[in-house]
């Protein structure tokens, strides 16, 4: 039985790049993120006594500085995924907003 806020992964990498809205580019450019969302909202969907998965509709918005070869850049956007990679890294990915 599937979650209602479950959503269908692409079965190939090749499906989710051609959903791809942008162009990548690999980089290590030193960057800055600050929270602009204080608190949010949400329900719980479920609990253990070492955390809480939840789902809101609720938006985390976020101010990225980051430092480029042309100068430092700022971007306004929202927090979209949250991934633990490993014991030491976790991945982030902000969707910026359109000027």
């Amino acid at each position: 039985m599937t979650h209602p806020h479950e959503s269908k992964r692409a079965s190939s990498a090749d499906e989710l790049d051609t959903r791809r809205k942008a162009e990548r580019h690999a980089t290590n450019a030193p960057l800055r993120v600050t929270l602009n969302t204080a608190q949010f909202a949400g329900r719980a969907d479920n609990l253990s006594e070492n955390g809480v998965y939840l789902f809101s509709a609720d938006r985390l918005r976020v101010t990225v500085e980051m430092d480029t070869d042309a100068g430092p850049v700022t971007y306004q956007g929202k927090l979209v995924r949250v991934q633990q990679m490993n014991a030491e890294e976790t991945g982030f990915a902000i969707e910026f907003e359109r000027p």
